[in-house]
């Protein structure tokens, strides 16, 4: 007689792993383009902000003009990396860094609305228009704006497995930024070295620390 057989067993189908912190993960595509965009364009800004006092010009004129339109593309290119950066903690980070990531994107939004309005005020009025103005008002927008930068890169560093100098390099850059010595250049080619580690895949596990 026979022995009844029993029905085969039916493979359960596997979850996909939860994300965790040390998940690793890559920059979307069209924030990355914006990596040596954004950095270039307020060293450019910074250029023609000189250019412009050496020549003499009182800040007006075509080369005041062109530095703050270089510096309005500068801030809508950064708050465009900044979302790609909170995109990549989003979907790969634990929901407390998820909550910190929005709140640092929403401080770049703020940063870049501030930068634009006083950018507008100062290209087409001039550099009178803004003379009385405090520093933190002038500088507030693109300080602002990095810093939200630097924390997001901070939430990003286990994902993206950024090295730790890109922290630094960033955090440098903004406090350049705050001074009212006209180091934009100086701070724009400090940014650009910070944020070179996205234009790849990041580094080995064991370099994250260096």
């Amino acid at each position: 007689m026979a022995l009844p057989t029993l029905p085969p067993r039916v493979a359960q189908p596997q979850r996909p792993p939860l994300p965790t912190a040390t998940t690793s993960a890559t920059l979307p595509d069209a924030a990355r383009d914006l990596v040596l965009t954004a950095p270039m364009l307020l060293f450019a800004h910074g250029i023609l902000v000189w250019l412009d006092d050496l020549g003499q010009h009182g800040r007006s004129g075509v080369i005041w003009f062109l530095a703050q339109a270089a510096l309005i593309a500068s801030a809508f290119s950064f708050v465009g990396l900044a979302a790609g950066l909170r995109h990549v903690t989003a979907t790969t980070a634990p929901r407390g860094r998820r909550g910190a990531a929005a709140g640092a994107l929403l401080a770049a939004i703020v940063g870049t609305g501030l930068t634009t309005w006083v950018a507008l005020v100062r290209g087409v009025g001039g550099g009178a228009a803004t003379a009385g103005a405090p520093q933190w008002l002038l500088a507030g927008g693109p300080v602002l704006l990095v810093t939200a930068l630097v924390a997001l890169i901070a939430l990003a560093v286990p994902t993206l497995r950024l090295p730790r100098r890109s922290l630094a390099l960033a955090a440098t850059g903004a406090a350049l930024l705050a001074t009212p010595f006209d180091l934009i250049p100086l701070a724009g080619l400090v940014i650009l070295l910070a944020l070179e580690p996205l234009l790849g895949s990041g580094p080995a596990p064991g370099d994250v620390d260096r």
